[in-house]
């Protein structure tokens, strides 16, 4: 059976670009997709998002552009650790559920960086 990639036209030419290589990894990999399910369990997240962190990585690095005039670090960031992801640490992290140096070792980004990070992961 062949897989299939399915991307949102409505998106960016650069966020479809991401999702194809992202998804593409899976395929790589042989490791599907969680596709329409979301992990609220913060002890399950780290064994689900090795895969997606992954697939993340390999997207944000073919898609990153070099030099000057490239994305925001942090937009990076946003897409290498995926918006969902990003948003549930960052909700517990305010929430008081987890602690900073936590949330920042799961976000990959320096806690004083939280709102750089914030303003891709909220918009």
């Amino acid at each position: 059976m062949a897989p299939l990639i399915f991307i949102n036209t409505d998106d960016r030419d650069t966020a479809q670009l991401f999702t194809l290589v992202h998804e593409l990894a899976h395929v790589w990999i042989g490791e599907t997709g969680i596709s329409n399910e979301v992990a609220l369990n913060f002890k399950s997240l780290n064994n689900i998002d090795q895969v997606e962190r992954f697939c993340n990585q390999v997207a944000g690095i073919a898609t990153a552009k070099k030099g000057k005039g490239g994305p925001d670090q942090h937009l990076i960031q946003a897409y290498r650790n995926g918006h969902l992801f990003s948003r549930m640490v960052l909700d517990a992290y305010h929430g008081g559920l987890i602690e900073p140096v936590e949330a920042s070792h799961l976000l990959g980004t320096k806690i004083n960086e939280f709102s750089k990070l914030e303003a891709f992961v909220y918009s």
